[in-house]
């Protein structure tokens, strides 16, 4: 048994990676941490007494002799790779649901395939791991978006991603431990109570649409450079990545097409309490987390006004995929 986990993640500011044709003639970056919230992936071989040769358990369970048979397409194409490896049972689970702006799409595909290198005796590296994951999602299954959430959750961190047309720089752990139990106070993800059906439109390609680009990237370049000038000073460094937060939602909300206000509920009725904090949207939109930011005492406040299930406040997790456990034994026959 084969037990593999990768972690969701907080974007915090991002320019130009959803759109491949803007970074590629020019760049694209981001800072985003992973939090210890995971996606696992669990492998097991099948007895010989197995009617099928595989047997798959997500949302739905499948079972079948084929890699072709194979209705998830995510599973479908990691495992056409891997088909040597059959007959096989495959698990996956979440400690935060699906299709709600935290990169677990990503994750459960750098887990599995991870899961698989593991099984096969094969080393791999994050961005190994990265570049297989966006080969499965963008190339092969055409999926829209871009490639910083896989890389993300492959390396793990709280980082500085950026994005060129034939190249990836990762800057590690750009903040320093304790900024991020500094962060971790003041901050918590507010569920919206929906969950993403499919994925929100952008904006058509126009000059008007490159300059925001523009003007998100260079945000999120000056808040980066800004957060590394004054590390030393925790209150400063937190100070400019709300202000990185509130002029990036006023650009953002001007790329993307307009959310539902039901999406805005939690977050209308806080502002209502004349409370002071930053927000914004996580992941593509349509629902899911917001990104709360304020200072501990607002934090707070907040979780004692909304109900328990309207919010979570994660760690962080430095580290990116990985192998959690490999358990060796003998299936009775």
């Amino acid at each position: 048994m084969i037990i593999t986990r990768s972690p969701l993640r907080i974007s915090y500011l991002g320019g130009g990676t959803d759109f491949p044709e803007f970074y590629f003639h020019d760049f694209g970056c981001s800072i985003a941490s992973t939090i210890d919230k995971y996606v696992y992936v669990i492998t097991n071989a099948l007895s010989d007494t197995s009617s099928e040769r595989i047997r798959l358990s997500y949302s739905s369970v499948e079972s079948c002799n084929t890699v072709s048979q194979i209705q998830h397409p995510v599973f479908r194409e990691v495992l056409s790779q891997f088909e040597h490896l059959l007959p096989v049972a495959i698990s996956t689970f979440s400690d935060v649901p699906a299709r709600n702006g935290l990169g677990g799409s990503s994750a459960f595909t750098a887990s599995l395939y991870k899961n698989m290198l593991e099984k096969s005796g094969q080393p791999s590296t994050s961005e190994q791991v990265a570049k297989f994951a966006i080969e499965i999602e963008r190339d092969k299954l055409g999926e829209i978006g871009g490639h910083q959430d896989q890389y993300q959750t492959s390396f793990g961190g709280f980082n500085f991603y950026l994005f060129k047309k034939n190249s990836v720089e990762v800057r590690k752990d750009i903040v320093s431990s304790s900024f991020l139990e500094f962060l971790r106070a003041r901050q918590l993800l507010v569920y919206s109570g929906y969950t993403r059906t499919k994925i929100p439109k952008h904006k058509d390609s126009s000059v008007e649409n490159t300059k925001l680009l523009e003007s998100i990237r260079d945000l999120t370049v000056t808040t980066f450079e800004s957060i590394e000038e004054n590390s030393a000073d925790l209150q400063i460094s937190f100070n400019f990545l709300r202000q990185g937060i509130d002029e990036y939602w006023k650009l953002k909300e001007r790329l993307s097409q307009s959310e539902s206000e039901e999406l805005f509920k939690e977050i209308r009725f806080l502002q209502g309490k004349k409370l002071d904090f930053s927000y914004k949207l996580l992941g593509a939109g349509g629902g899911g987390f917001f990104l709360v930011l304020a200072e501990e005492q607002t934090i707070e406040l907040i979780k004692n006004m909304l109900p328990s299930n309207r919010w979570i406040q994660p760690g962080f997790s430095k580290e990116g995929t990985e192998v959690v456990e490999t358990i060796s034994g003998v299936l009775k026959k």
